[in-house]
């Protein structure tokens, strides 16, 4: 018996090796998805093309491989397994799909996903208003944001208690595509800081500084960081799962959900 399982054991490994150089010769890879429990027979798609259902071992040309795994529920809910990576010619490469780790796909309209990263954000930066500052004389700041022609817009107005100050404004203007994703930190003083990283060397991201431009195309923008209150635990993923949403937008028609964010 236990040369049986050393000779299968064995062909198994030339099969593998053989699909291997195969693969290798054809300028190509191969895939074993594995797809268990409630995951089973979810849509598989490579690269924008479906290869039907997982589990499923798929040949795929190689170079840059982006895979998602859909799979709607009775409830209605599609959720989803994402990943990318740089497949080599004659590779071959096990993706597994958990499915306590998929997570919901976002449905709703473009005008729905920029309403709710508005009021989040709202929500998030009321802390920004307050009076008392100790950095100088900065007696009320006021952090403002809005979405206008696919750019988020984010005011922050301060105000000083020096008679002879005046107020001062600084906008930032980010496009959506240019938004890498969404954090939130907390500092050693336990003040916490909405953060929005963005494209390095991001041209189209402006400050105006009261009405004067003081950011250039030569500027390496990365990160921008907003004084906020408090922050929902989950808050990081779903700001980015939406901004994402917002960046992949295409018109066309997308079904409506009650889901919530």
């Amino acid at each position: 018996m236990g040369n049986a399982i050393a000779s299968r054991s064995l062909l198994i490994a030339v099969l593998l090796c053989a699909a291997s150089m195969a693969a290798q010769a054809s300028g190509k890879g191969g895939l074993r998805i594995i797809c268990d429990g409630e995951a089973k027979n979810a849509e598989v798609t490579i690269n924008g093309k479906s290869y039907g259902s997982c589990p499923a071992d798929i040949e795929v040309p190689a170079g840059q491989v982006d895979i998602k795994v859909l799979k709607s529920s009775a409830g209605g809910v599609t959720r989803f397994h994402q990943e990318s990576f740089s497949l080599g010619s004659g590779a071959l490469r096990r993706v597994e799909v958990v499915p306590h780790l998929m997570r919901p796909l976002v449905s709703h309209t473009k005008e729905e996903t920029a309403e709710w990263i508005i009021k989040k954000m709202k929500q998030e930066m009321e802390g920004a208003k307050s009076t008392g500052y100790k950095n100088g004389d900065i007696q009320s700041r006021d952090i403002r944001v809005r979405f206008q022609e696919n750019t988020l817009v984010v005011e922050r107005v301060a105000v000083y208690a020096s008679p002879s100050s005046y107020p001062s404004s600084y906008v930032y203007r980010l496009p959506i595509e240019m938004i890498e994703r969404v954090g939130v930190r907390t500092n050693r003083n336990s003040n916490s800081y909405l953060e929005i990283f963005v494209t390095k060397g991001c041209a189209r991201c402006t400050i105006h500084a009261s009405g004067t431009e003081v950011g250039s195309q030569d500027r390496e923008f990365s990160r921008f960081d907003f004084l906020i209150k408090n922050s929902e635990p989950d808050l990081n993923e779903r700001f980015n799962d939406a901004f994402q949403h917002l960046k992949s937008f295409r018109e066309q028609p997308r079904p409506k959900t009650s889901e919530k964010f």
